[in-house]
């Protein structure tokens, strides 16, 4: 498994995640019942500046497998908003753990 930040190209693969999410993690993820990741969310990864918001993959031969991302917050930027997803398949492995403490450690720059 490699974890490494979020790129253009990785639209397709980020969707195609869809397909290993029970509507039960969507729900955990988003709040609210969809059936598979947001057009809209898959549009906002791709906004990632590297400082105000950033958002990394975990990839396993060549599927992402997790997402954890974080948007820092306008009126206090030592405060931010922190997201992981991991697929249901992958739950329980340390993914999450794994994808935070790498985010954390960006944050930290």
């Amino acid at each position: 498994m490699l974890i490494r930040p979020y790129e253009s190209a990785d639209g397709e693969l980020v969707e195609a995640m869809s397909a290993r999410l029970s509507k039960h993690s969507l729900y955990e993820r988003f709040f609210a019942g969809t059936p598979s990741l947001p057009p809209k969310y898959l549009a906002t990864l791709g906004k990632a500046d590297h400082h105000d918001r950033e958002v990394l993959l975990a990839v396993n031969a060549g599927a992402v497998i997790g997402i954890a991302e974080y948007a820092r917050d306008r009126d206090a930027p030592d405060l931010a908003d922190l997201a992981v997803l991991v697929a249901d398949d992958w739950q329980r492995r340390g993914i999450g753990r794994r994808l935070v403490t790498a985010l954390a450690c960006l944050a930290a720059d």
